[in-house]
């Protein structure tokens, strides 16, 4: 059975500027070629446009949690009955899982429950970006351990930034410091303060020890901007100080971006145990060929698979054992980049939409 148009998606962030993750817009992108009408996600395009599917990322983006109370339960009450009166019109909602809650809310209040719960009813497919997500996602919210799920894996970034200029210096430079990088957003639930402060014991321990660096030495950059309150910036610019650091902060531009990388040795990502299942800087590593150190958990683990054990390395414990798994790592063979090819934006492009079409026809033939 097929549909006799295009399908109309109502899609949450299709697009990015620079220094955004494009995740969202490669997969619109990708969809290009595919019968389907891709919508930006507004609340007057979820009211009028009368969608076959309204597809969102992040269901806490809708609300603006932090402009007073009464701006936050507006939000609330407005996002919740206008997707609710969508879907009695007859749209579906699919929810790519990527996290297991808003990121830095640990106490998350009664409001922000209530409507994730009702969301979370709301919705009819689940996309999973590894298998592995979709069972903790299951787990942490029993009102979807019947939603029908698929899993499709996050897309590559390759291509989409600009080459490093030739004259970047490169980590086959043998005379440059041993260098990790953790590049992104900086917010507290990714642990910047802890790896600052474990990479400042690490030196003066092998100082202690008296350890010659000698040339090579090792260096610590820091490049994202800064994402929380005054008093987690001033932290985060104590902290950067020390000897070794490199504190590129602020939006990086896509220009920069790959640069970087060719600069590092390892990418670090210390984040805590918490809400987050999947990492768009491991993979943006990994899409410029650069190593990635990451927590061992069960969605890494399905990354790892992927990518083999030579280009991800899995921690445990705190922010000096990722330092540790780092510096392991780099000494690996390991061929010139990763094989990605099960990441390719355009085939997940088309899985997504074979997604929508399975929902929309599964409408069609129920109405």
């Amino acid at each position: 059975m097929t549909t006799s148009r295009d399908l109309r998606i109502i899609a949450q962030a299709a697009s990015a500027t620079s220094g955004e993750n494009p995740y969202t817009k490669l997969l619109y992108e990708g969809m290009a070629t595919r019968p389907v009408r891709i919508i930006p996600y507004t609340r007057h395009a979820v009211a009028t446009q009368s969608p076959d599917v309204i597809h969102i990322h992040w269901p806490e983006f809708l609300v603006r949690w932090d402009a007073g109370h009464a701006t936050m339960i507006a939000d609330v009450l407005k996002e919740y009955l206008l997707l609710k009166a969508a879907k009695a019109r007859g749209a579906r909602i699919v929810w790519t899982a990527h996290d297991l809650g808003a990121h830095d809310r640990p106490n998350a209040g009664r409001v922000y429950h209530w409507f994730l719960k009702r969301f979370n009813r709301m919705v009819d497919l689940i996309i999973s970006l590894s298998p592995s997500a979709l069972d903790s996602v299951r787990k942490r919210f029993p009102d979807l351990a019947d939603t029908p799920a698929r899993v499709v894996l996050h897309s590559h970034y390759i291509g989409y930034y600009p080459p490093e200029p030739v004259t970047t210096p490169t980590r086959q430079d043998a005379t440059r410091p041993l260098t990790f990088l953790m590049f992104g957003q900086l917010r507290r639930y990714k642990n910047v303060d802890g790896l600052l402060r474990a990479f400042q014991d690490r030196a003066q321990a092998r100082a202690l020890d008296g350890v010659q660096d000698g040339a090579r030495g090792e260096r610590l950059v820091i490049a994202g901007e800064i994402r929380g309150t005054s008093t987690y910036r001033d932290e985060i610019h104590a902290l950067a100080q020390m000897p070794g650091v490199d504190f590129v902060e602020g939006r990086i531009d896509d220009a920069d971006v790959a640069g970087l990388h060719a600069r590092a040795d390892v990418v670090v990502l210390p984040y805590d145990l918490g809400t987050a299942l999947h990492s768009g800087a491991a993979i943006l590593a990994l899409s410029l060929n650069t190593p990635v150190v990451a927590r061992d958990t069960p969605t890494m683990r399905d990354l790892q698979a992927i990518v083999g054990a030579e280009w991800l390395g899995l921690f445990v414990g705190g922010p000096d054992a990722a330092l540790e798994a780092a510096v392991a790592l780099r000494a690996k063979p390991r061929s010139a980049a990763p094989d990605l090819s099960r990441m390719d934006p355009e085939r997940l492009a088309r899985e997504t939409v074979e997604a929508y079409t399975a929902i929309a026809v599964h409408k069609r033939a129920s109405s």
